[in-house]
């Protein structure tokens, strides 16, 4: 099972691969008018920061103990439709394309416990809604 902290440091690089390919990570400072297409954000981050706004958010959660006992732990996360950022010259509205979750190795939602490769992601991928 994945760590948040193996998870932030897969996301640290996927940050890095994301800048290379244009795309801008949230924390960037962002030109007026000139939003990112695609953009990836912390759960923690945007759980502390007033200018983003989920849209339908429900919490969803996956047991995160052994296989003997697999919820004797869970990990919960909070899955949104969109992330509205409202910055100063209008809000931007990010259509969610990866949920924060546990998955399996096919890339599928996971409710097993104890399986060694599912990966935990602690962050919300998003494109931006043109119009």
């Amino acid at each position: 099972m994945t760590s948040k902290v193996d998870a932030e440091r897969r996301h640290g690089l996927r940050i890095r691969l994301l800048r290379e390919g244009g795309a801008i990570f949230l924390g960037d400072d962002l030109e007026p008018g000139d939003p990112p297409k695609k953009i990836s954000v912390p759960t923690d981050y945007a759980d502390r920061q007033s200018f983003i706004r989920l849209v339908n958010p429900r919490p969803q959660t996956r047991p995160a103990g052994t296989s003997d006992t697999p919820f004797s732990k869970v990990h919960t996360f909070l899955h949104a439709d969109e992330l509205v950022l409202h910055m100063a010259d209008r809000d931007y509205h990010y259509k969610v394309v990866g949920q924060p979750d546990k998955y399996d190795a096919k890339g599928k939602p996971s409710d097993v416990a104890g399986d060694p490769t599912t990966e935990v992601r602690w962050f919300y991928d998003a494109d931006l809604v043109e119009g």
